[in-house]
C-alpha cells in the first residue's frame, strides 16, 4: 500500500524576493509570473535582470529541480496556483524569483522525485483542485499556502515514480507537437485576414471624428436581474461578434437613458478600459430586437451614413483594431481608451465610391466567416488537447490525491 504524505511533509517551501533596497547587491535573473507556460513548463524568454539584496537572495537561489508556484496574481480565467520546473545547472549567473512566486524543493530524492511531484502538482492545478485554495485581495488572487501545504499525495516506489514521469512525458511531448502546429495555424489564418484587409480596404484614410456622427462611451448601469433594458458589456465583445445573452439590465426608472445611446444597425462599439479586452471591437450588425444600450467601459461609434457602406465601416474599424489595443493609457489595472484620443488620433480606410465600398465589404464579409470557422475549429482542436492532456494526468494520479 503507498504511503499518504502531506506535500509540507517532504519539501520546503521558500517565497520569492522584492527588488532589493539595501547593499551589498547581487545582480540576479528573477523569474516571474509571465513566464509560466500553459503546459506547465518555463520559458527562459524576458526573464528580468535585477539587483537584489545579497543576503536576501543567498536563501532564495533556485537549484535544478526546484518547483516554482505562482501564490499571487492570476485572474479571472487563470486562477493563482500555476507550477514549472527550474532545471537550469551550473549557470554562471544565479536565478531567483519574484516575490508573487515561491519554490518548492524536495527534501529527500530518495523517496520524491521531483519530476513526478511537478507532474502530480500541474494535474491538480489543471483539475481545479487547488482553485478553492485562493481568496481575492484588491483585485489579486493569492493562493493559500497553509492549505496547499496540506495537500496530501500517494508515494510509490522510486521506480514507479519515474516509470509515470517517462510515461507522462512521451504522451505530453506528441500533445505539445499537435499544439504548436494549431498554434502555428492559428498565427497563419490572422495574419492572411490582416493582408486581405490591408490590401482591400485601401490606403486612403480619413479621421475617425470626421467619418462619425457619434463617438461617445455608455451609461452607468442601476441594474435589474429582470426587465429594464439590456446593456452590453466588454464581456459581451469577442471575435468581432457581440454576445448579446451576457448582456445585463438596466432599471429606466432610477436613470434615463439618452436616445442616441441607444445602439443601432452599423454602429461599432470598442471596449475601452481595463486590461485583456480594451480595443476589441464589433459591430452591429442590425437593429436589436429590444432597446439595448452600453455601459460605461465601451464606447459607441456611429458612422456618418452618407459617407459609409456601413459593412465596410465595420472592417475599417477591425483593421485599425491592434492599433487601437496599444494605445491605451494609465496605470495598470485601470487603462484607458479616451474619446478625445479615439476622436483625434485614429484614421480609418476610407474610399470615396460607396457602392465600390458595398463590393469590398461583401468579399470581406465571406472571409471572415470563412476564417471565423476556420479559428473556432482550430480553437476546439486545441482545448481537444487539453482534455487529453488532463485524461492522462488523471489516469496516473486521482487515486493519488486527498
Amino acid at each position: 500500500m503507498m504511503r499518504m504524505v502531506k506535500i509540507s511533509d517532504v519539501c520546503e517551501f521558500q517565497s520569492g524576493l522584492w527588488k532589493g533596497k539595501k547593499g551589498p547587491f547581487t545582480k540576479a535573473n528573477v523569474i516571474r509570473n509571465t513566464n509560466f507556460r500553459p503546459n506547465g513548463n518555463l520559458s527562459y524568454e524576458n526573464i528580468a535582470f535585477l539587483e537584489v539584496e545579497t543576503k536576501e537572495l543567498y536563501k532564495r537561489q533556485l537549484q535544478h529541480g526546484d518547483i516554482i508556484l505562482e501564490k499571487s496574481g492570476g485572474g479571472e480565467k487563470t486562477p493563482v496556483g500555476r507550477v514549472c520546473l527550474f532545471e537550469k545547472q551550473n549557470d554562471k549567473t544565479s536565478f531567483s524569483l519574484s516575490n508573487f512566486t515561491c519554490f518548492i524543493r524536495v527534501k529527500d530524492p530518495s523517496i520524491l522525485d521531483y519530476k513526478f511531484l511537478h507532474k502530480f502538482l500541474y494535474f491538480m492545478y489543471e483539475a481545479g483542485k487547488t482553485e478553492p485554495m485562493q481568496k481575492n485581495s484588491t483585485g489579486i488572487r493569492n493562493l493559500q499556502l497553509k492549505e496547499y501545504k496540506d495537500i496530501s499525495i500517494a508515494l510509490p516506489q522510486i521506480s514507479e515514480q519515474q516509470r509515470i514521469v517517462a510515461k507522462l512525458n512521451i504522451a505530453f511531448t506528441e500533445i505539445d507537437k499537435l499544439s504548436k502546429i494549431y498554434s502555428k495555424k492559428l498565427k497563419l489564418i490572422n495574419e492572411l485576414s490582416d493582408c486581405v484587409l490591408d490590401n482591400k480596404l485601401g490606403n486612403n484614410s480619413l479621421k475617425l471624428n470626421e467619418a462619425c456622427d457619434l463617438i461617445k462611451r455608455g451609461i452607468s448601469p442601476k441594474y435589474l436581474k429582470t426587465q429594464g433594458v439590456a446593456v452590453i458589456n466588454q464581456r459581451c465583445i469577442r471575435n468581432h461578434k457581440i454576445d448579446y445573452s451576457k448582456a445585463r439590465r438596466h432599471n429606466m426608472n432610477l436613470k434615463k437613458v439618452p436616445e442616441e445611446r441607444f445602439i443601432r444597425n452599423g454602429d461599432v462599439l470598442i471596449n475601452s478600459t481595463g486590461q485583456g479586452t480594451l480595443g476589441r471591437v464589433a459591430q452591429v450588425k442590425q437593429d436589436p430586437f429590444e432597446k439595448t444600450t452600453v455601459d460605461s467601459h465601451v464606447t459607441i461609434v456611429r458612422p456618418k451614413k452618407e459617407l459609409f457602406n456601413l459593412g465596410f465601416f465595420g472592417n475599417s474599424l477591425i483593421k485599425i483594431e491592434k492599433k487601437l489595443e496599444a494605445a491605451a493609457e494609465g496605470a495598470s489595472g485601470q487603462t484607458e481608451l479616451s474619446r478625445s484620443k479615439l476622436e483625434n488620433e485614429f484614421f480609418i480606410p476610407y474610399v470615396d465610391s460607396i457602392n465600390e465600398q458595398k463590393k469590398i465589404s461583401i468579399l470581406l464579409d465571406s472571409m471572415f466567416e470563412n476564417t471565423f470557422n476556420l479559428k473556432d475549429l482550430t480553437v476546439k482542436l486545441m482545448e481537444n488537447l487539453k482534455v487529453l492532456r488532463l485524461s492522462f494526468l488523471q489516469k496516473e494520479f486521482n487515486k493519488k490525491t486527498k
